[in-house]
């Protein structure tokens, strides 16, 4: 998954707490630090600043989580939020700019359970966790239509016209 889809979900809202990313083919986790919606402070093992800026340009996602109210260790000298927004405005295709409501995100997770039987909560549920998501709350377009697609790979071809037809 693409670092802009995760660092989308938490940035421009207010928030405050610390993300935690595995990324892949990394050894440390990335730990970003936000205070109202702004990066504060961001490490990954060593590398803090310009050299850990450099390391997480490309780098793929393999799972993230956000735990709220969690101060930063210290705060940088450098402005870093820049940088964070910088990658999530760069996405290729990332034309997306709708809201799908948590209504709909529900409608979506038990027509998926309904095609794939019990299994399907907990696929859906390490799917949810590797993108950040929170039940309950909305999603934007293109974290959405990351989710439709992974679900599909899911779901057995010759009942995928089904799934579609419960979602649509």
């Amino acid at each position: 998954m693409e670092l802009s889809v995760v660092l989308k979900r938490f940035f421009g809202k207010n928030r405050s707490g610390q993300i935690i990313i595995k990324l892949e083919e990394a050894e440390h986790l990335l730990k970003i630090y936000l205070q109202e919606g702004k990066v504060v402070y961001a490490t990954m093992g060593r590398q803090k600043g310009k050299q850990l800026l450099k390391a997480i340009k490309d780098a793929k996602v393999r799972e993230a989580s956000f735990i709220e109210g969690v101060s930063p260790p210290s705060t940088s000298f450098e402005d870093m939020t820049e940088f964070f927004l910088s990658i999530t405005n760069s996405t290729e295709g990332d034309t997306d700019k709708s809201e799908v409501s948590a209504e709909e995100i529900e409608r979506l997770e038990n027509a998926f359970v309904e095609i794939v039987g019990p299994i399907g909560t907990i696929l859906i549920e390490n799917i949810f966790q590797e993108m950040a998501y929170k039940k309950g709350e909305p999603m934007d377009g293109n974290a959405y239509n990351l989710l439709l697609s992974r679900l599909l790979q899911e779901i057995p071809p010759d009942r995928r016209e089904d799934f579609n037809s419960r979602i649509s």
